[in-house]
Formats: structure tokens, sequence, C-alpha cells
């Protein structure tokens, strides 16, 4: 398990699951559940936060009609469950951002969901680095976000200490060089392989020789965006893992594998990518920098949020005109919250970015707190010019 490409993670969920159940066709109805718990979990805890309960069911409702929710909530996919305890992990940190005293429940609960969270989709890793972040931010205290950080990290440590004692490799999991691979195959060509080091000539000869077998040329930093993107799966999947395996098996072909298959290959996908990459630094800038335009056009073009963009935009124009003085207590509150929904859309994306295109169901994980953050904003903003927030606090 520790030597797979997948972190271990969601196939005990499954396991779990199909122990409760006797089989896997009531998953739906688990992640449902453990979603819509996890949805009604950050509304207190918004609230408790400092948001008015208008504001938080207005924050946490429209987490229950995102894309994720329709298309793979019925799917024995990880991003409803992981979602799920990422959202568990937040709350559990906006209440130790207030929180008097040791709060030791808060703090297991908080390690634990955050743990599982990045156990179950790799992808919430971010969350290690952004959750001190946001304690600093919130409470102005060093010694709160330290301590953060300790039970975020160390946990993150312990499993990659141990990954590297039983198969020899620090960190999560193995993967970042099956994604890589479907990024730098598009770059390789007869100029790139000559001046590569030696041992990573005889995969890339392989790789490029797959490709113009499929008549597919280089891409260049002219080649259109959508020529990246529709590639990347055909050159990862299709092209260079097949080739690295086929290394392992020929590599291991007289005597017992060393090390596992999957880990072999990530090593052999990782070592290529960026050899290619350092020979092609513009040109991956380039790719990474269309991908960045790519997700911030396809968020922006959405209903979903540019209109409640439009009325937290509205409401802040208002609100500048009208607001009562003493009254910002529950729209700062908001505020504070979209300013995490903000980092925790660009956090994930710098993430997902690096390694691969923004599919849709990547970039539906980054909005996840977006909508419904703007128009918690807008709620306490009127709430503010209405004069509402001063008179209740």
């Amino acid at each position: 398990m520790l030597g797979s490409m997948r972190t271990v993670g969601y196939p005990l969920f499954l396991r779990a699951v199909e122990s409760a159940c006797g089989e896997l066709l009531c998953l739906p109805a688990v992640q449902l559940l453990l979603y819509g718990f996890s949805v009604v979990l950050l509304c207190a805890a918004l609230e408790r936060f400092g948001l008015s309960a208008l504001a938080a069911v207005v924050a946490t409702t429209p987490l229950l009609y995102s894309s994720l929710v329709v298309h793979l909530a019925p799917s024995a996919m990880t991003e409803v469950p992981a979602s799920a305890f990422g959202l568990v992990a937040l709350s559990a940190l906006l209440g130790l951002s207030l929180a008097r005293g040791r709060a030791v429940g808060l703090w297991i609960l908080f390690g634990a969901t955050l743990l599982v969270a990045y156990q179950i989709r790799p992808a919430f890793l971010f969350l290690v680095p952004l959750s001190p972040l946001a304690v600093l931010v919130w409470s102005r205290s060093l010694r709160r976000a330290g301590v953060v950080l300790l039970v975020a990290v160390v946990p993150f440590l312990a499993f990659s200490f141990l990954r590297w004692v039983v198969v020899g490799h620090f960190g999560l999991v193995g993967f970042a060089g099956y994604n890589l691979s479907g990024i730098a195959t598009s770059m390789v060509g007869d100029e790139v392989i000559e001046v590569l080091p030696a041992e990573d000539q005889e995969l890339a000869s392989r790789i490029l020789a797959q490709r113009q077998a499929r008549g597919l040329p280089p891409l260049t930093a002219s080649s259109p965006y959508d020529d990246w993107q529709e590639s990347f799966n055909i050159n990862a999947w299709k092209i260079a893992i097949p080739q690295a395996r086929g290394l392992w098996r020929e590599f291991y072909s007289d005597r017992p594998p060393e090390i596992p298959r999957d880990l072999f290959v990530d090593r052999r996908l990782s070592r290529f990518s960026i050899s290619v990459i350092r020979q092609r630094p513009r040109l991956y800038a380039v790719w990474l920098a269309r991908s960045w335009l790519r997700a911030l056009r396809l968020t922006a073009a959405k209903p979903w949020i540019w209109l409640p963009a439009l009325l937290c935009l509205f409401s802040a124009a208002v609100c500048r005109w009208r607001c009562q003085k003493g009254g910002w207590s529950g729209a700062g509150a908001a505020l504070n919250f979209l300013l995490l929904a903000v980092a925790f859309y660009l956090a994930s994306l710098a993430l997902t970015l690096l390694v691969e295109p923004p599919e849709w169901r990547y970039l539906a994980s980054a909005e996840l707190l977006l909508p419904g953050a703007m128009l918690a904003a807008a709620v306490e903003l009127w709430r503010s010019g209405s004069g509402k927030g001063a008179v209740e606090r």
C-alpha cells in the first residue's frame, strides 16, 4: 500500500463502507451524508466565528449544489469525501482561531480530519501551509499559528518518514512523476534528448518514438493550449507510463524487484520530466502561465461565480455609502471568510497546475468556498448598511 501510486485514505474508506454495508451500493448515500454533515458543521462554525445566522446559512448552502456533489457523489471518486473532511478541518480551524483555553477536542478534530482529507485526495495537501497562515491573519497570534503549523505538519512528516523506512520514498505518495510526464512528454524532441542526462535518454527516446508513431509533433510556445491539454492524458497514460513500466519489467526480468513498480515508474518519470523541463524552462513557464489564464477565465465565466461576485461588489459600494459606525463585526468576519475562500482557491490551483491542466473537477474543488463566501459578505455588508449589524451586536 505504501508503495502504490495512490494514497491509502480512499481505499481504506471504501473498505470501511463495504464492511459496514456488506457492499458498495450504499457508497453514494454514505458520501452524501458525510458531506452534508460537514456543511452543517461549517455553518455552525461560521456563526460562532462572527457571521449572523442568515449569513452563515447563505455561506454554506451553495456547497450543497456544487457540481462535485451532483456529478461525483454517486461515484467511487475521491473529491466528495475529501472535501467533506476538508470542510470539517476548516470548521475546527475557525473554532481554534477564537478558542480560549486548551480546546483539546478542536485540536484533535483539526489534525485528524486534515490528515484524512489529504490521505483521501493529495490535492488537499495545500491546507497544511494555508491553515497556520489563516489563523495568523485571524488571531494575530504567532503562538497559536505556530501550534497549528505543528499539528498540521507533524502527521505529514511522520507518515512521510514511515514511507521512507518501508519503501525508500519520503513524501505523501509517489505520483508527481505520473502527472508531470503528461506535460514534459509534449516538449521532447531529438535536440532535447541529446542534452538530457544519460540515464534519462533511453526513456526519452522511447517516449519520442511513441509520439512520432501517433503523429504527435513536439509542442511549442505558439501551439494552441487545447493541443497541450488534449494530449495530456495520451502523453501520460498511453505513452510515458507504459514505457516506464516496460523499463521496470526489463530491469527486473531476471531478479525479484527491489522496489514496487509504481514507485519505480514515478521515480523514472519524475527524473525524466524534471530533466526535460530544465532544458525547456521558458516553454514550461509559458504552459504554466496559460494554464493559470485558462483556469481563471473558466472560473470567471461561471454564473455560479460572477453573480455572487457582482452582488458582493454592489453591496460593498452601498455599504461604503450607508454603513453605520460600529456595524462592522459581522461584515469583518464575512470578509475574513471570503479571504480564506480566495486563498483556498489560489492555493488549490497552485498545487494542481504545477503538474496538470485545469480539468473541471479540479476547478470545482478549488471554487468550493467562493460562491457562498461572496454571498455571505454581501449579506453582512447589506446588514451593516441598514444598521442591523450594529443593533444586534
